[in-house]
């Protein structure tokens, strides 16, 4: 039997893996990243539906303390013990949702990078890419879908209306990139020399 407190190594200097070899390192890569991603969906999710669920249950228990005290002192004193309860779980769950909406920018812009690494195996495959494989800002709003033609926006705008006509119901004058400011706020330490390449 061998010896757990040994270390091995492995070998170097070998000779490169092959196309297909390189093809299934980054499809499980590519599929382990979006299980992750699917997970931090679900966290997000279920953390919102757990805020709305504290909510609602604050504000039907106020509503039915209001109607027996008839907005007396045990009513006050009640809703003191409520609202900082409902203010807490509120605030523990934007951070989160901050913290999870961080971390899929992060996998989104690795499974970026491993479409890059796909285009640099094949790269008669880019126009059939609908996602970016650039891992910079413009290439990660392109992923998400809020490139100049993709995404919600453009399917909004474009969309025929219930009468059959194609004149959009998206008022001309709203901007194209509405989320942009949003999206700026958000830090990148994970991707300092990100650029196009």
């Amino acid at each position: 039997m061998a010896d757990p407190t040994t270390k091995t190594t492995l070998p170097t200097g070998g000779a490169p893996a092959s196309d297909a070899v390189r093809l299934q390192i980054l499809a499980t890569e590519h599929w382990s990243l979006l299980a992750t991603r699917g997970m931090t969906w679900n966290e997000m999710f279920a953390r919102a539906g757990m805020y709305l669920t504290v909510l609602s249950a604050a504000v039907v228990a106020l509503a039915l303390m209001a109607q027996a005290t008839e907005f007396g002192e045990d009513f006050r004193l009640f809703a003191l013990l409520v609202l900082p309860v409902v203010f807490f779980v509120g605030v523990a769950t934007q951070l989160r949702l901050g913290d999870a909406r961080n971390e899929d920018v992060w996998l989104v812009v690795g499974m970026n990078r491993l479409r890059h690494a796909y285009l640099e195996l094949a790269p008669e495959l880019e126009p059939y890419f609908v996602t970016s494989h650039h891992d910079d800002m413009p290439g990660i709003m392109q992923t998400y879908g809020y490139d100049a033609g993709f995404g919600p926006v453009a399917y909004w705008r474009a969309r025929p209306s219930w009468s059959g006509s194609s004149t959009p119901w998206w008022p001309a004058s709203w901007p194209r990139s509405w989320p942009m400011p949003l999206v700026r706020c958000l830090r990148w330490p994970w991707v300092p020399g990100s650029s196009r390449r």
